[in-house]
């Protein structure tokens, strides 16, 4: 009877796994959805991530005229200058870009593509995972990972951490399907996803030192050598070339920040004690504490029973997980500290899915020591479970959790702004810059208005001002001819901060300006921030006797890329002086 039913049952693990599964992924992709999802962007590179997603929307809306790539992106950017091309991989924008073409070109849309790439990420790390360490061990691993305190702060977000570890744990997973199991096919089909966890940001690279030595411990020296694997690196290095290119000649920044020496000053060298240290400070408020006592976990429990795996010949799947989980967590450590120069606390948090994949070998190591163990753990992933629900609503779950910013007020001014006639130009001045551009093209689908930024027009800085700042006025007298120059009608200036404050004296006469005669105060609107720092009203000027642009050509410095964009005001459709005014 047991027998006859084994079919049935089979199928009722198979039915009940897929719905925890199904569960993990919509608890994942809500947590990085949930309290923050009305909020405007926050963290300026957000704005650049949506709007690039943007302009792949509008490239292919445009096709087949949009096939002069660099002039369409030159004349977009002049247009919209809230762009990261180049300076970040296309893979998230083109995903995203369909978001925006179902949703429409929203906030929430770009939130959504972040959340979808949770969902699978915790898919993958859940059969990542399962693989080494059983479906309890996949179940430990996504809830790990949707609940470490960076992974939830970034996820809300519209920023590329959640899409690249997501994708570098889908590439794990063909990887280990080649190397562990012998599937040949997956050997190319770990190669594609490598690369496009790589095309999702740069620092999935990292996996490919873990790989190496994960397959020649498997393998040996042979396995570097085989058909799939030499295939597999062409297309890689084949399908990486033209962003590669990209970078170099457009890209010097990223450059200086990976192997030059744009440490921005906050460190002092790779090699320094501040250097090594850096990373390794913040590993506890990007892993939490549940991550923390499942490696504690794994390293009490290692040093008693590693021998006894080791004796078996051959290493066991747990024995395999905890390497694979090691290799990827210092990889991860190793380039970011003593490679790449410029330090981030986010740049790091791609070895979170290491660190999950050691808590979670520590945790199921935990459960074979007996039945009061087992509870423990049972009780733990209940804790875990507890802490999703807990993120999911927006509770604190953890010390070192930290609230996500949220932030409200430009949408209504780019509202005011985008119904004025085709050709009007419009300029802010202000931290928020791009989401004001970002909200002005959702609000100006037949992209008839011009937006133009204060730190482009008044001064140009390559990221930060630490990796260069041309100033291009210093006076008032100077700003006045750049408005006239640039036949600029509305006025967008946000109330002073410290991030505005630190231009100093050309931030005070961008501001003395737009009270001055020249311009009559259109409408105030409120900043709605949870941060301090973060101004609180932005102020919206209309040009007395608005006139059309009295140059030719929009011209704006890149020092990011070391070039110069010269665009012509009739391509953007602005009346200029010498047109008489006409389009």
């Amino acid at each position: 009877m047991g027998e006859a039913h084994s079919p049935e049952r089979a199928t009722a693990r198979r039915w009940a796994e897929a719905a925890v599964v199904a569960a993990l992924a919509a608890g994942a992709g809500w947590v990085s959805l949930s309290g923050n999802l009305w909020s405007e962007f926050w963290w300026s590179d957000a704005a650049r991530h949506a709007m690039d997603g943007v302009f792949v929307l509008d490239f292919v809306r445009d096709l087949p005229g949009s096939l002069s790539l660099y002039r369409y992106a030159t004349e977009y950017y002049a247009r919209y200058p809230c762009l990261g091309l180049v300076q970040y991989p296309p893979v998230f924008p083109v995903v995203e870009s369909v978001f925006f073409a179902v949703l429409g070109v929203n906030m929430q849309a770009a939130r959504a593509a972040v959340a979808a790439f949770a969902a699978l990420g915790a898919v993958a790390g859940y059969v990542v995972a399962r693989r080494f360490f059983g479906r309890w061990g996949g179940a430990l691993l996504a809830l790990l990972m949707a609940t470490a305190p960076g992974v939830v702060y970034w996820s809300r977000g519209v920023m590329l951490e959640t899409p690249v570890m997501a994708m570098m744990l889908v590439s794990s997973y063909c990887f280990l399907r080649y190397v562990d199991d012998g599937r040949r096919g997956f050997g190319v089909a770990a190669a594609l996803a490598l690369t496009a966890a790589m095309l999702t940001k740069q620092t999935a690279c990292c996996l490919v030192p873990v790989w190496a030595v994960y397959a020649v411990w498997r393998r040996g020296l042979r396995i570097l050598w085989r058909g799939e694997t030499l295939l597999g690196a062409g297309l890689t290095a084949l399908l990486l070339m033209p962003f590669v290119v990209a970078t170099v000649m457009f890209s010097p920044v990223n450059i200086g920040q990976s192997v030059g020496k744009l440490s921005g000053g906050v460190v002092e060298s790779r090699w320094s004690l501040q250097s090594a240290a850096f990373y390794l400070q913040v590993l506890p408020a990007q892993a939490g504490v549940m991550c923390l006592v499942g490696v504690g976990a794994l390293v009490l429990g290692a040093a008693l029973r590693w021998r006894s795996g080791a004796a078996a010949g051959e290493a066991t799947p747990w024995h395999r997980g905890v390497v694979y989980g090691g290799l990827w967590a210092a990889s991860c450590y190793a380039m970011l500290t003593f490679v790449v120069v410029h330090k981030e606390a986010r740049f790091v948090l791609i070895w979170a899915p290491g660190l999950a994949l050691l808590a979670a070998g520590g945790l199921v190591l935990l459960a074979r020591a007996g039945r009061v163990a087992r509870g423990v753990v049972a009780a733990a992933t209940v804790v875990l479970a507890c802490q999703a629900v807990a993120c999911a609503v927006g509770w604190p779950h953890d010390p070192w959790v930290c609230a996500s910013p949220y932030l409200a007020g430009t949408a209504v001014a780019a509202r005011r702004v985008a119904a004025s006639p085709a050709g009007t130009v419009v300029l802010y001045a202000g931290k928020f810059n791009g989401n004001f551009i970002f909200h002005m093209r959702g609000c100006d689908p037949e992209r008839k208005v011009v937006v133009l930024r204060g730190s482009k027009v008044f001064y140009s800085v390559a990221t930060i001002e630490a990796f260069g700042l041309e100033v291009h006025t210093a006076t008032p007298e100077g700003i006045v001819q750049l408005l006239n120059d640039y036949g600029v009608r509305y006025f967008l200036v946000e109330e002073p901060t410290r991030v505005l404050d630190r231009m100093g004296p050309i931030m005070n006469h961008v501001r003395a300006v737009a009270r001055s005669e020249l311009f009559v105060r259109r409408g105030v609107y409120v900043i709605d921030a949870n941060e301090a720092r973060l101004a609180r009203r932005l102020y919206l000027y209309e040009r007395v006797d608005a006139q059309p642009a009295r140059v030719e050509v929009l011209t704006l410095s890149m020092p990011a890329s070391g070039r110069v964009l010269r665009v012509p005001f009739r391509r953007l459709g602005v009346p200029t002086a010498g047109t008489g005014g006409a389009r």
